[in-house]
């Protein structure tokens, strides 16, 4: 019995020692993006289609090449395919979405999250279109600080490559976005997957949460309910009720790009113009979140003024936007319709 006792002791530690090994989550190609603040991509593929067939919804297949954490440069075959209804329109190159093989990923022994949108250039401006794409992520950055539940983001330097030899290089700023289903496993929820939910489904204090968001950052190019629109509808696992993460912010006053609608269905003037798009009867129902944010004013006020990747007067123009939601909500009143 006591020669079995170290057997069975030995014996319990390596089925522990293997179950915690299959406990670490694998890394995905977005984590091993995140090792510094900007990285240097190529992606290669045929650009005349991806830009002068832009309606299309066919992937073209695509290369993606990067150097990892240890200088080594990593090539993956992958497929593109331009994305964004709007912008698909309206911008001189599309945003896009990369497909990477699951199968190719699983046999690297990395996670299989395999859908990521870039969001990039948009307009042949370099200056200009380098300021939208910075902004933008840096509103992705300060929702971050926000809350966890919140998308992911990795600035990218990107080299556009025509495999056809046909088109110059472009080189251009953008920035990744992490899976959906990367998401929904780091923060242990369930994106709902219908597109119709009504206003009692979800939690209210969380919607008005994110309502607030969008009002601080002057974002009216979104909703929740009846049919969602730049926002994702998710379940924490126990829960009951709906809660919301947002995305896609180019329409809003800290952005203010130049191809902006301004929504006059909400009679609003200007594109810097606040308009509360919450679910309250009384401002007063507001106050819980009026605090949460309150407690987050110095942290969000410092990150952008240190968000060196922009110039010092775009940073001194979107703090003293910021500043002026916070006099809003010191008077306890926000704009309404």
């Amino acid at each position: 019995m006591k020669q079995l006792l170290p057997l069975t002791i030995g014996l319990f530690l390596f089925i522990f020692s293997l179950a915690a090994q299959n406990s670490i989550p694998a890394e995905s190609i977005f984590s091993r993006l995140q090792d510094q603040e900007i990285i240097n991509v190529t992606i290669e593929t045929n650009l005349d289609p991806l830009i002068n067939f832009r309606r299309r919804e066919t992937y073209q297949p695509a290369k993606f090449t990067y150097k990892n954490r240890n200088g080594k440069l990593i090539t993956r075959k992958m497929k593109v395919k331009p994305r964004g209804k709007y912008r698909r329109r309206v911008c001189d190159f599309p945003t896009i979405k990369l497909n990477f093989s699951k199968k190719e990923l699983e046999a690297d022994g990395m996670a299989k999250y395999d859908d990521y949108k870039v969001v990039t250039h948009c307009l042949n401006d370099k200056k200009e279109s380098k300021e939208n794409v910075l902004r933008e992520y840096l509103v992705y950055k300060m929702y971050n600080l926000l809350s966890p539940k919140s998308y992911q983001v990795q600035y990218l330097n990107i080299t556009y490559v025509d495999s056809k030899g046909k088109m110059n290089s472009i080189k251009r700023t953008g920035f990744l976005i992490e899976d959906t289903g990367e998401l929904e496993d780091r923060i242990g929820v369930e994106v709902h997957p219908e597109p119709k939910l009504p206003i009692d489904s979800f939690n209210i204090e969380q919607y008005n949460y994110v309502a607030l968001f969008q009002y601080m950052i002057g974002n009216v190019d979104w909703r929740a309910t009846p049919f969602a629109k730049n926002a994702k509808a998710m379940k924490v696992h126990g829960s009951n009720k709906y809660e919301l993460i947002p995305y896609d912010f180019d329409f809003s006053g800290v952005v203010g790009v130049s191809y902006m609608r301004i929504a006059e269905h909400l009679n609003q003037k200007n594109s810097r113009q606040r308009i509360f798009l919450g679910h309250i009867i009384r401002q007063k129902e507001l106050k819980n979140n009026f605090e949460r944010y309150e407690a987050k004013r110095e942290a969000l006020l410092e990150y952008i003024s240190n968000f060196d990747l922009l110039p010092k007067p775009s940073r001194k123009n979107i703090r003293k936007y910021i500043e002026s939601f916070y006099e809003d909500i010191a008077d306890g009143m926000v704009s309404m319709m």
